[in-house]
């Protein structure tokens, strides 16, 4: 069975971003559209920089500008940046959606930074509660993610009532089979399990997570029409063909809307690896929770989430590499 990493339901945890008319009239709007845009697209490493031209460009902070980059940061990875956009936009928030929506994005960055400690999780509930406190126009990923905290804290009978308040609320929402999972069985919180998955590859193999027990495996969420998807595959093609002789596969999971463009694109790329036509993102947004593009994540070889990061840069590069190399060592160990 896979483990979902604590991270893999934040990133879609997002409420409406207010416009207010004085930041309509700013000089610096287009640049600011532009990269709420950029974000909009799943393409928050070039929405973060968008952000920091429209801070600048402004002639006075805006709320929206701290609260773009709050979500872009969050959607990275990079949660200290995020939650210091997040108090931010706190500080500059002038009506109470608006600030329940800073909330949201420091309780979100909390809670990835706080996973692995009580106090991380302690501030992350006061953070989300706040939400609810400041607005009652949240949208329920917010509610499901403080019943996910208090679970995390063990405090299953707390956590399983406002899971079940979410159900209610909505019960055919982004995160209601989670829910269900998580109100049956409140471990799955704190061992990070995930719901098994089959797919059809592109060749025609059917791959279900089962058959990819006792294997590393690289989870490539991209797209053709994603340039730093595009420039990432040389680097995922040496890396396939480096680890041919070990417990190891890549398994890129595209969000494409053409499949005889894909086809053709993957064939002339070379990229040989198992490849997934992801659609309607039904395995990108349902199961993954990825918003950002693209996105890597390595499960080590008894299915746990090691590490995930979305963005390119030579930098990632690395750290993928890295991370590669020492779950592989390990598969190789326990196999002896």
């Amino acid at each position: 069975m896979w483990k979902r990493t604590a991270l893999a339901l934040l990133f879609l945890l997002v409420l409406p971003v207010p416009r207010a008319e004085a930041e309509q009239a700013d000089p610096a709007v287009a640049v600011l559209e532009k990269a709420e845009a950029l974000f909009d697209e799943g393409n928050a490493q070039d929405a973060v920089k968008a952000f920091k031209k429209a801070r600048k460009a402004a002639a006075q902070p805006s709320y929206r500008c701290a609260i773009g980059l709050a979500r872009s940061f969050n959607n990275l990875g990079d949660f200290k940046d995020a939650e210091a956009g997040a108090r931010e936009a706190l500080a500059l928030a002038a009506t109470p959606i608006e600030e329940a929506a800073a909330y949201s994005q420091i309780g979100i960055a909390l809670y990835a930074r706080g996973t692995a400690g009580p106090e991380g999780l302690r501030k992350a509930e006061e953070a989300l509660r706040k939400v609810f406190e400041a607005s009652d126009a949240t949208i329920q990923g917010t509610r499901f993610l403080l019943g996910l905290v208090l679970l995390k804290q063990e405090r299953d009978e707390e956590g399983v009532a406002v899971l079940r308040e979410y159900l209610e609320l909505e019960p055919e929402g982004r995160f209601g089979d989670r829910a269900r999972e998580l109100i049956d069985n409140p471990l799955r919180a704190r061992v990070d399990l995930v719901p098994d998955f089959e797919l059809v590859t592109l060749d025609g193999r059917r791959l279900t997570s089962a058959q990819l027990a006792g294997k590393v495996v690289l989870l490539d969420f991209w797209g053709t029409w994603c340039k730093p998807c595009v420039a990432s595959i040389p680097h995922l093609r040496r890396l396939n063909r480096r680890s041919e002789m070990d417990p190891f596969v890549i398994l890129s999971i595209a969000s494409d809307s053409d499949e005889g463009l894909l086809r053709t694109f993957v064939s002339e790329n070379e990229m040989t690896w198992p490849q997934f036509f992801d659609q309607d993102r039904q395995v990108t947004n349902e199961t993954f929770q990825v918003a950002s593009f693209p996105t890597y994540v390595v499960v080590d070889h008894e299915g746990v989430m090691i590490y995930r990061r979305s963005g390119w840069s030579e930098s990632i590069a690395a750290e993928v590499e890295a991370r590669v190399s020492r779950a592989i060592r390990a598969a190789k160990k326990a196999a002896r």
